[in-house]
């Protein structure tokens, strides 16, 4: 019951933030027409100047990181061969496929892996994530366009989906970091302060757009496809994958990093990269929602239970 408790109380301040967005769009303190900006400002500005400073100020263990990123790009890909095999076989129709596909692979890591390792380990110990992010943004835009071309028939060039894996503010702030970092670049305080104010304000912010952008509307139509997809993105895929790393050896803050990219709701870019690719955008934000209100518990329960096995 302590690792219960103490375990809630690290977490509490991710879900106080979640619920305050959703009390601000049912208040109409945000509104319909702020969501879109909104969450463009999120993933062009305030996770990018996050993620940059996360790795420049990283303590990094090379080794360590390169065996985590390793076992995930390793995963992931295998996680997305069995699903592309898998899933046309079981949902006839391809947009719909290619959605579930997307929704299985693809976490919200970047936004959910920064805020649960700084929460439970501290803003200053979280370079480990930040170097997984850098690494497994990019696999995930490949997987996605490879998904759609293949199963909603929408062609994407080659060089389109390079272009738009270098344009990521992601990427960029990631090899911008590690740029400075392997040339020993001091960043200037004026410039540093008003960065790590603005990383500071990225988590919380963050969590607020989420909860107000949570809508279950049309959940009717698909509701059983979207339960049996819940369940496999929060506890099945999971279960595996984090029970594979703890075999390896993984531990501590290298495990949760891991346990977040593999065990966190589906990705909220992914709604919109389906309406873009051909895909089923209406799924998509369905799965989004879902996946993320009720990974609140599962997320907190597979925490406890790691901390109570103590391997982090």
């Amino acid at each position: 019951m302590q690792i219960f408790f103490e375990t809630f109380s690290a977490m509490s301040p991710l879900y106080f933030f979640m619920l305050a967005g959703v009390l601000l769009r049912k208040s109409r303190v945000i509104t319909d027409a702020l969501l879109h900006p909104l969450n463009r400002l999120v993933f062009m500005a305030f996770l990018p100047v996050s993620l940059f400073l996360n790795i420049y100020d990283a303590q990094l263990d090379l080794a360590e990181s390169l065996g985590a990123i390793g076992f995930a790009l390793i995963s992931f890909v295998v996680l997305f061969v069995a699903l592309m095999l898998i899933v046309p076989r079981l949902i006839k129709e391809r947009p719909a496929a290619a959605t579930v596909v997307q929704g299985l692979y693809r976490s919200n890591f970047v936004l959910l892996g920064l805020a649960y390792v700084a929460q439970l380990y501290g803003k200053e110990n979280i370079g480990a994530v930040s170097i997984l992010i850098a690494v497994i943004i990019p696999l995930f835009n490949i997987l996605a366009v490879v998904d759609f071309a293949i199963l909603s028939g929408e062609k994407v060039t080659f060089g389109a989906t390079i272009m738009g894996i270098l344009k990521n503010p992601l990427i960029v702030a990631s090899v911008l970091a590690l740029a400075l970092r392997l040339i020993n670049v001091q960043l200037p305080k004026i410039l540093y302060l008003p960065l790590d104010t603005i990383s500071g304000i990225a988590t919380p912010f963050a969590m607020i757009v989420v909860g107000a952008s949570l809508t279950l509307q049309g959940f009717q139509k698909n509701g059983k496809l979207v339960a049996m997809v819940t369940a496999a993105r929060l506890i099945f895929i999971p279960a595996v994958f984090v029970s594979l790393a703890v075999l390896f050896g993984f531990r501590g803050i290298t495990l949760i990093a891991l346990f977040t990219a593999f065990a966190g709701p589906c990705a909220v870019s992914s709604s919109a990269m389906a309406y873009q690719m051909g895909g089923d955008g209406d799924l998509a934000g369905q799965l989004v929602a879902t996946t993320t209100v009720l990974s609140l518990p599962t997320m907190y329960l597979f925490i406890v239970l790691l901390r109570t096995l103590g391997v982090y």
